[in-house]
């Protein structure tokens, strides 16, 4: 039968790479989302994306199937593998990445950072934050690395194999972020998160 009229504003797809999925993949769940619920024509449907997996052929393809807003995770967050952490920043990646995100007609784009991580120093990540404000983002969300219960970091950690987060330079580094972003004309709405 029909679906509900429940009204829909916003759509995600979230939670690790949904941009293994492919175009005709996230056509058939927006479609199915479509018939059950009434997404507004205004509606803004993102999907979290890796900058490895985005090329203008598919980003021209997520625009085709209704995807208009892209959370490109700048740098990887997945503590499976200890050289994640080692390696250098994605800006090479992002930088290659966001010309097409614009060609694509993407104008609504968040980068997502984390800070804390091992490796991580107030120098590299100004550097960091100085190119973030320059891909001019319409979003930055920012988070901090956490110890969860269960995950390789946290045994690394308590094995020795890699230096525990300093909270102290966290909060340095979210403190310096406020301040380039602030200067940078995006507001803070919440703890993790700027907008222009």
């Amino acid at each position: 039968g029909h679906g509900s009229t429940q009204q829909v504003h916003t759509v995600f797809f979230g939670g690790g790479t949904p941009t293994l999925l492919t175009p005709e993949q996230f056509g058939q769940i927006l479609a199915v989302i479509r018939r059950e619920f009434d997404v507004l024509p205004d509606a803004e449907i993102t999907t979290e994306a890796n900058p490895n997996d985005l090329d203008y052929g598919y980003l021209m393809a997520l625009r085709a199937v209704g995807i208009n807003r892209l959370s490109i995770g700048m740098q990887s967050a997945n503590p499976d593998e200890l050289k994640l952490f080692a390696r250098r920043h994605d800006h090479e990646v992002v930088t290659r990445v966001m010309p097409e995100v614009r060609r694509a007609g993407f104008d609504n784009v968040n980068l997502d950072l984390m800070y804390g991580t091992p490796y991580q120093t107030l120098d590299s990540w100004r550097h960091t934050l100085e190119a973030t404000i320059g891909f001019a983002p319409e979003h930055v969300s920012l988070y901090a690395l956490g110890l969860e219960d269960g995950t390789p970091l946290k045994e690394w950690v308590e094995s020795g194999r890699v230096a525990a987060p300093d909270d102290e330079l966290s909060a340095d580094m979210y403190d310096l972020a406020t301040m380039l972003l602030g200067q940078a004309g995006y507001a803070q709405y919440e703890i993790s998160n700027w907008a222009r």
